[in-house]
Order: structure tokens, then sequence, then C-alpha cells
């Protein structure tokens, strides 16, 4: 469990690393790109608060559904534990830890929906 907490921390910092800056090259991908999302009903013209907001959404919908599949499984184990004593505390384990996660990622919507909220005028999730 420390492994995935010190590779997820690891990945996290590479990512927020500012790198040294690179220039783009236009190709002329707008004049393709621009009418394809107009046609697909997609905003070009998002701002960043906007495409913050969209990007947690979907991060915190993933892991719902991680901590979803976690709680389904503890309770699939739980069922067939058989009577086992080492299965059934594996299966309260498992959760008790889905569930206090499934309370952080919904703590941390309703804190990312109100700090974004407030640094822009409409809610952005």
């Amino acid at each position: 469990m420390c492994r995935f907490f010190i590779a997820v921390f690891a990945v996290i910092l590479l990512i927020a690393l500012p790198g040294e800056p690179t220039h783009a090259i236009d190709f002329g991908v707008d004049s393709i790109v621009t009418p394809t999302a107009n046609s697909a009903n997609i905003d070009t013209a998002q701002n960043l608060p906007t495409l913050i907001g969209q990007l947690i959404r979907a991060a915190l919908g993933l892991l719902g559904i991680f901590f979803l599949i976690l709680t389904v499984y503890a309770g699939f184990l739980w069922a067939t534990a058989a009577g086992s004593d080492e299965n059934i505390k594996k299966a309260k384990k498992l959760l008790v830890n889905g569930v206090i996660g499934m309370v952080l990622m919904l703590s941390s919507y309703a804190i990312t929906t109100f700090v974004l909220g407030l640094l822009t005028d409409s809610p952005v999730l």
C-alpha cells in the first residue's frame, strides 16, 4: 500500500513540475478541428476553470467507479467466505476502506465544486 502512494505521489510530482517551455508549430489543424467540434456540439472556447472542473469531475467519476467495484468485491468475499473468519475480516476491511474512500471522494467533489464556484461566477461542475 505504501508503494502505491509513493507511485501516485511520483506521478503527480512529475506532472506538476514545470518543464522547459516548448513552442508549438501551427500546422493549420484548427481549420479542420473547429468545424468538426462545432458539428459535434463541443464548445471550443472554454475557459481554464471550466476545463479544470471537467477534468476533476472525470477523475472523481473514475474514483467513484473504483470504490464501487471495491465495495462490491468486498461484499462478494463476505458472501463466499463460508464461515472463514480470515475471509470475513478481509471482507470487512475492504468494505470499510471502500466506504471511507467513497466518503472522501464525495467530500472532495463538494469542496471542489464550492471552490471552483467561488473562482468563477457560475458553477463549473
